[in-house]
């Protein structure tokens, strides 16, 4: 009698074991893809304001060419630079909102 409860005891160990293993894959899983959704999202977004820096800056030159006053020119190249410093905070600030999400996933 005591072999067959010892027996059923292992067995019931083991389904629980294998539960939590399967449990715990699982979730890894589910980390693991949501991190890479999150990757290429983060890509895409980056592309997408690397795009838009590019089209404001040809927009702020070819405004240029088209005006004869200088002072707008200095104008339009002081705007330029402003939207450089800001995209330098940006890209700063997505940085540090990367590592947040990278190390909440991580944990």
């Amino acid at each position: 009698m005591n072999k067959k409860l010892n027996k059923v005891l292992q067995l019931f160990q083991d389904t629980l074991m294998y539960s939590s293993k399967t449990y715990y894959q699982e979730e890894i899983y589910k980390r693991e893809k949501i991190t890479k959704t999150l990757q290429n999202r983060v890509s895409q977004l980056e592309k997408k304001h690397r795009l838009l820096k590019q089209h404001h800056h040809i927009n702020a030159l070819m405004a240029g060419k088209d005006g004869d006053d200088d002072s707008s020119s200095t104008q339009q190249q002081d705007e330029v630079a402003g939207v450089e410093y800001n995209h330098q905070e940006d890209s700063d600030q997505d940085r540090i909102k990367k590592e947040e999400i990278m190390q909440n996933l991580q944990q």
